[in-house]
C-alpha cells in the first residue's frame, strides 16, 4: 500500500501541461490552428472550429494574430445564431485592428453587423484619442491619404504648330492603288467579333453560376437541417462545375477572337507590302 501511495504521489507531482502548451511546441502553431479553424468552418463543424480558435487565441503572439482569431470567432458565432457574442468578438478584433476585414464572404446581415461594429469602434477610438494621446500613447485612426495633384502648378505648355504638307494628285492616286482589298479583312473581323461575343456571353453565364454556387454554400451554412444542407451543397457542386466549363469556353473563344483578329492584320500587311 505504501508503494501505491508513493506512485500516486509521484504521478501527482508531474507538471500538468495544457493542450495549448502541447500545440505550441509545433512550429508556426498559431497559423496551423487558424487554418484548422478555417477548414472546420467551411465544413460547417462550428463547435470544433471554436475549439481550434480558442487554441489560436492562446497561441497568438501579436495583436494582429489575436485580431484574426477573434474575427473568425465572430463568424462562427454568427452562423451558430449567437449574435450578441458574435458582435462582442467583432468589437474585440476591430479594437485591436480597426482596418481589418472579414476573411471570407458572408451573408449581407453578418456583413452589416460587422460594418456597424467597425463604425462604433472608430467613433470610440476617435473620441478617446485626444484624451489618451499624451498619457497612454494611444494612436489615432489613420487619416485617408488624398493623392496630391500638381496640375494647377504646372505651366501651360504651348503646342507647336504642325505645318501641313500638300499632297500631290499623283501621290494620292498611287496610295489609292496600293490600298489592300477589304474582302478577306471584312470576312475575318466579323468572325473575331462573333468569337469575342461568344466568349463574353459564356463568361457572363459562368459568373452567374459561380454566384449561385456561392449562394448555395451560404444557404447550407444557414440551414438548420442536415438534409437541407446536403441539398444546397449538391446544388453548389453542380453549379460550380457548370461555371468552370463556361469559363473554359469563354477563354477559348476570346483566344480565337484575338488570333483571328491578328491573322487579319497580318494579311493586310502582306498585301500592303508585297
Amino acid at each position: 500500500m505504501s508503494l501505491t501511495l508513493a506512485l500516486a504521489g509521484a504521478a501527482s507531482a508531474q507538471p500538468v501541461v495544457s493542450r495549448a502548451t502541447r500545440i505550441a511546441t509545433a512550429p508556426d502553431a498559431f497559423q496551423e490552428r487558424l487554418r484548422d479553424a478555417a477548414r472546420l468552418y467551411e465544413e460547417l463543424e462550428y463547435e470544433q472550429a471554436l475549439l481550434a480558435l480558442s487554441d489560436a487565441k492562446a497561441l497568438a503572439r501579436t495583436e494582429d494574430e489575436r485580431a484574426d482569431a477573434l474575427l473568425y470567432e465572430g463568424l462562427v458565432l454568427a452562423d451558430l445564431g449567437q449574435r450578441q457574442k458574435s458582435l462582442v468578438a467583432f468589437r474585440q478584433g476591430l479594437t485591436l485592428r480597426p482596418l481589418a476585414s472579414l476573411p471570407v464572404k458572408v451573408s449581407p446581415k453578418v456583413q452589416r453587423d460587422f460594418e456597424n461594429v467597425r463604425r462604433e469602434v472608430s467613433r470610440d477610438l476617435a473620441r478617446n484619442a485626444p484624451t489618451n494621446a499624451g498619457s497612454t500613447g494611444a494612436t489615432a485612426m489613420p487619416e485617408p491619404k488624398v493623392p496630391h495633384s500638381d496640375n494647377l502648378e504646372r505651366p501651360i505648355q504651348e503646342v507647336p504648330e504642325v505645318a501641313l504638307v500638300p499632297v500631290h494628285p499623283e501621290e494620292e492616286a498611287a496610295e489609292l492603288r496600293m490600298a489592300p482589298p477589304n474582302g478577306a479583312l471584312s470576312r475575318l473581323r466579323p468572325i473575331s467579333m462573333v468569337l469575342a461575343g461568344a466568349g463574353l456571353a459564356a463568361g457572363g453565364v459562368g459568373s452567374y453560376f459561380g454566384l449561385r454556387s456561392r449562394g448555395n454554400i451560404q444557404n447550407a451554412r444557414e440551414a438548420t437541417q442536415v438534409d437541407a444542407q446536403r441539398g444546397h451543397l449538391d446544388s453548389a457542386r453542380g453549379q460550380a462545375l457548370a461555371a468552370n466549363v463556361l469559363f473554359g469556353v469563354a477563354v477559348t473563344s476570346v483566344a480565337g477572337a484575338v488570333i483571328t483578329y491578328f491573322t487579319g492584320s497580318e494579311s493586310e500587311n502582306e498585301e500592303v507590302h508585297p
